[in-house]
């Protein structure tokens, strides 16, 4: 069966499938603006300078990456994922707050201690032939298991 069309090859304002097929665009549309917005704003209350900036460019990452999808179900599918996302970004945020008011300093130094053992000595794998990096603490782990001790 074919789907119900007005008959007409152009899209026009007067065809009651193309005005509704339009409307659920620019619905669907305006959602991920205020999901987009929403991110965005939550990611500000996050506490933590460096957390802060990562939460914001992953979310712009993540927009503009979808940006091409047209699919209205699959756009469905992103701004369901995309609510979750916020919610968490949301909890992360409230749980720093509390957590700095009791002691900032301490949670300062546990993000550096935390990006200079996952994010900064990235090494080499020879895994395989293949050069990957993984984090210098897993290096260690496995140079240790490997001499025996």
């Amino acid at each position: 069966e074919r789907p119900a069309t007005c008959g007409t090859e152009r899209k026009s304002a007067n065809c009651p499938v193309h005005s509704l097929l339009y409307e659920a665009r620019m619905a669907q549309r305006a959602e991920v603006r205020c999901l987009y917005r929403n991110i965005l704003r939550a990611a500000n209350k996050i506490p933590v300078p460096s957390r802060k900036t990562f939460a914001k460019n992953r979310a712009r990452e993540e927009f503009r990456a979808n940006a091409s999808v047209r699919d209205s179900a699959k756009v469905a599918e992103l701004v369901m994922l995309g609510w979750t996302q916020l919610d968490t970004i949301e909890e992360q945020a409230e749980n720093l707050s509390r957590v700095i008011e009791l002691d900032p300093k301490h949670v300062n130094e546990l993000w550096e201690q935390h990006q200079q053992r996952f994010f900064v000595n990235l090494v080499p794998d020879e895994v395989g032939g293949t050069t990957r990096s993984r984090p210098a603490a897993i290096t260690k782990k496995r140079e240790k298991e490997r001499s025996g001790r």
